[in-house]
């Protein structure tokens, strides 16, 4: 999963280093799945958009990229969630 890797890139060069990232506001649908992965809230900014306009964006956070490695790893070895991710590993 992307963001296994992403944590484990993230540990390796940046130990100890927090990791955030932004989303939609109105993206409930990827606000859950952040959260699933042990992300918090940090907050709400109005942000440009690419396509033109501005929208509220949160900025999820994890303390530490290990944090998001272990939310990863647990989340891939649970039943397959509504979506088809049948492949997944343990």
């Amino acid at each position: 999963m992307l963001m296994g890797h992403a944590a484990k890139w993230l540990g390796d060069a940046y130990p100890g280093l927090g990791v955030y990232l932004w989303v939609m506001s109105a993206n409930e649908q990827a606000r859950r799945f952040y959260e699933r992965l042990g992300a918090k809230n940090a907050g709400i900014t109005i942000k440009p958009d690419p396509g033109g306009g501005n929208a509220p964006n949160c900025r999820y956070v994890w303390q530490d990229p290990s944090v998001l490695r272990e939310a990863t790893a647990r989340w891939m070895c649970t039943p397959s969630p509504p979506t088809d991710l049948s492949d997944r590993k343990c």
